[in-house]
């Protein structure tokens, strides 16, 4: 198939990579935004556990391990906070569209793969 610039192909295994960074530097930023609700007391003590999850997720995205366990789980876990969006209030923070959004990138990262600068090898 004919393109206008042929030459990007070259780059399509750096896709995942950027994928990795991005869901890893957004799981980094809920779970710090987590901390701070929790320290001023705006949010229970149970949500810890979703922060400490989200900084596991966070490093093993961002370190390249496991990527496509991880991704499922995250995945699936973002498709229940849109399933039960009236009965999780976290769920509320963000548009829906956007929760949309995330399920599919971790979902595409789940197939396609860790990236060229990944520790972890294709499944």
């Amino acid at each position: 198939m004919l393109s206008v610039f042929p030459s990007l192909y070259n780059y399509g295994n750096l896709v995942p990579d950027l994928l990795r960074l991005f869901l890893g530097l957004y799981l980094l930023k809920t779970a710090w935004d987590n901390y701070i609700l929790i320290r001023q007391g705006v949010r229970s003590q149970k949500a810890i556990f979703w922060s400490i999850l989200e900084v596991i997720g966070a490093g093993l995205l961002l370190a390249g391990l496991w990527i496509q366990p991880t991704a499922l789980v995250f995945a699936a876990l973002t498709t229940s906070m849109i399933i039960f969006r009236n009965k999780i209030p976290a769920a509320q923070k963000h548009p829906i569209e956007f929760q949309i959004l995330l399920v599919i990138v971790y979902v595409a990262l789940a197939v396609l793969g860790p990236g060229l600068f990944a520790i972890d090898l294709p499944l």
